[in-house]
């Protein structure tokens, strides 16, 4: 990976998403060097990390103005998958770090609803939308775009082209068809970067006008420093020991891992690492062209004290066979004493008392009162959460995924299994408009097709 070899074997590409946070790179952007002496692919890192420097300055220093001469204060990230799911969780881990008087939302769902809910908490004159799609023919993204340009042309007495110009950048590879929806500024995104691995690239673009480009420099230098402790320590002290326990887990029938933080701005983290885990390992077929044994686990999780009060009666006492994964500063963000006691060591505590009751458990004779206890589980520890650190901890699990997709010989760096879905749901799209297309799907899927033909109709 490291090296350039097209380890992307399905789709004969490269796998250089270190190369977007590449110490050598950050060094020069530290530095303010405009010609650094980079070729390839690090040149044009460099190139688009300028860039990206000088639209947040443009933004942080009020010189980012929309259609009628108002200072930009809102930035509406349009994205799916990839193109949401990191940079969103990021703007939540590090919310401390935010520019004040900038505010950072997300729309991902084609659902309406959503774009609607986040335009009314915005002043339209004072929003940019960061539309990511790295062919710029997303469904979803494309069509929450189309959505927020004519909401925004019939607001605003304004020509729609300078909407579109000033109000709208976009970051991917298909430069062409975001001038034809009048986007001017456009970011690039690469064959040889995956969306669940983008963040550190200009589809973190919201991430650096929220936090500030120095922030999010300090998010890829984290990562930069994992990527080298990834290939210089030994294996005891490395990403790759994460891996190997999870794997002898998977092997044992834990089919299933529960990720939870004890950190509220970690809350969504487990939603990031499922679409990189699940999305890189979710695979059967191996680069010899066999069928994997038992490959990724499904991934899901919450935010403590609060799942304490969810599922983890399940946890304890259920017939599940779960590997349970828990993350806990060891210095708060935010501090608080009530009657003396410190709200951070209380849930320091309830983290590592999860942890030991799910090892020890607590014997009973009475099964209603049983707790079995030898339940696995995992800590990570980190101090005060930071840019450093969360970059850290996200390329330590990048890492992790990708020496387990080794061990089991499959390619973690394509998506095969996104597009059967988003194909057949085009020709139902056509089938619920049409409503004298005969249907020839199965007798369950007739059934919901005329449901919603009738509900369209005003007929449900």
């Amino acid at each position: 990976m490291f090296g350039g070899k097209r380890i992307n074997f399905t789709e004969d590409r490269s796998v250089l998403h270190t190369v977007l946070r590449h110490e050598d790179v950050i060094k020069s952007i530290s530095k303010n060097e405009q010609d650094a002496p980079f070729e390839g692919e690090k040149q044009l890192v460099h190139a688009e990390l300028l860039k990206i420097r000088e639209l947040c300055e443009r933004l942080h220093g009020g010189g980012l103005r929309g259609a009628t001469g108002r200072k930009i204060c809102a930035v509406v990230n349009i994205g799916i998958g990839g193109s949401d799911l990191g940079p969103r969780m990021v703007c939540e881990a590090l919310a401390c770090y935010r520019i004040p008087g900038v505010n950072a939302f997300f729309v991902s769902n084609i659902d309406p609803s959503e774009m609607k809910d986040v335009l009314s908490r915005v002043d339209l004159e004072e929003t940019m939308f960061v539309v990511v799609s790295k062919t710029f023919t997303t469904q979803e993204t494309i069509a929450n775009a189309r959505m927020a340009l004519e909401i925004m042309d019939a607001k605003m007495s304004v020509p729609r082209e300078e909407i579109s110009s000033k109000h709208f950048v976009a970051v991917s590879s298909n430069t062409e068809e975001a001038r034809k929806f009048g986007i001017r500024n456009v970011f690039s995104m690469w064959d040889f970067v995956g969306g669940r691995y983008s963040l550190w690239s200009a589809a973190g673009l919201a991430i650096a006008l929220y936090v500030g480009f120095d922030n999010f420099l300090r998010l890829l230098s984290g990562a930069s420093i994992m990527d080298r402790h990834f290939i210089s320590s030994p294996l005891e002290s490395s990403p790759a020991l994460h891996a190997i326990l999870e794997l002898y887990y998977n092997d044992t029938e834990y089919p299933t891992k529960c990720i939870v933080a004890y950190d509220f701005y970690m809350r969504s983290f487990y939603l990031h690492i499922q679409q990189l885990d699940m999305e890189s390992n979710g695979k059967a077929g191996t680069k010899e062209g066999g069928i994997a044994h038992r490959t990724g686990m499904i991934v899901w999780g919450g935010v403590g004290t609060n799942s304490q009060h969810s599922f983890f009666q399940l946890l304890h006492q259920g017939t599940h066979r779960v590997l349970v994964e828990f993350l806990v500063p060891l210095v708060p963000e935010e501090e608080f004493k009530t009657e003396g006691h410190s709200h951070h060591t209380m849930v320091v505590a309830n983290c590592l008392a999860q942890s030991e009751a799910l090892m020890a458990g607590c014997p009973s004779d009475n099964v209603h009162k049983n707790f079995p206890g030898n339940k696995p589980s995992i800590t990570i520890c980190y101090s005060k959460l930071s840019p450093e650190v969360l970059g850290a901890l996200i390329a330590h699990y990048e890492h992790k995924v990708f020496v387990q997709g080794l061990y089991w010989g499959i390619n973690s760096f394509d998506q095969f299994g996104v597009q059967l879905g988003k194909t057949i749901a085009s020709k139902i799209q056509r089938s619920i408009e049409n409503t004298e297309e005969t249907l020839d799907y199965s007798p369950s899927t007739n059934t919901a097709i005329e449901m919603a033909r009738l509900a369209k109709n005003g007929r449900a």
